[in-house]
């Protein structure tokens, strides 16, 4: 038990990794719509019995802070459109998908807390995510449409909001990344 309470006060003292730096004009002279983040997942549920009605909102402020720092200018009506989509967050449980194996009846073995659910290492983390489904034009044209997934590693329900903020800036870190990928190779005259 002394050693669970060690392990969560590590954890709770370890901070989130830092955002890649990027350069101030690495987008400067983009003009970007970019219309409110629809929310298509099943329920506002993120799991440990907590809920985010406005989670989508959220992102896309998320989203505008993180572009405005590589020089993205944004408008009503611009030639490039960025439309997202929040298709899943949360964590626990309850997310994990069909069960690997055959159901086990009659109570669990006791063991460590860290162990994992198959027997190993760990399985007391949990990965608290954020999945945005993005689509990018240019002139009404598609660049680019894909997913990018945010991670954040928690122990199961405890700082729960923090770690989906975490997970959400992972997620806008990386949906960044790739947007500077697209729009620089969509901006540069074919050769």
């Amino acid at each position: 038990m002394r050693a669970f309470f060690f392990a969560l006060l590590c954890t709770a003292c370890v901070s989130a990794p830092q955002p890649t730096p990027v350069s101030p004009t690495a987008l400067k002279g983009v003009t970007l719509s970019l219309p409110t983040p629809q929310d298509a997942r099943r329920s506002d549920n993120i799991g440990c019995g907590q809920f985010a009605p406005q989670l989508p909102q959220a992102v896309g402020r998320a989203v505008v802070a993180s572009l405005g720092e590589t020089g993205v200018s944004f408008a009503q009506q611009a030639p490039w459109v960025l439309s997202l989509s929040v298709t899943f967050a949360g964590t626990g449980d309850e997310y994990v998908g069909a069960q690997r194996g055959p159901p086990q009846f009659g109570s669990a073995p006791a063991g460590l807390a860290f162990e994992e659910r198959s027997g190993g290492m760990n399985a007391g983390w949990d990965d608290t995510s954020l999945a945005l489904d993005a689509t990018l034009e240019r002139d009404g044209n598609l660049v680019w449409h894909g997913t990018v997934t945010g991670h954040a590693s928690s122990v199961p329900c405890v700082a729960h909001r923090e770690k989906l903020d975490e997970a959400t800036r992972d997620a806008v870190g990386r949906l960044r990344v790739e947007l500077i990928r697209r729009m620089a190779s969509a901006r540069q005259p074919p050769p």
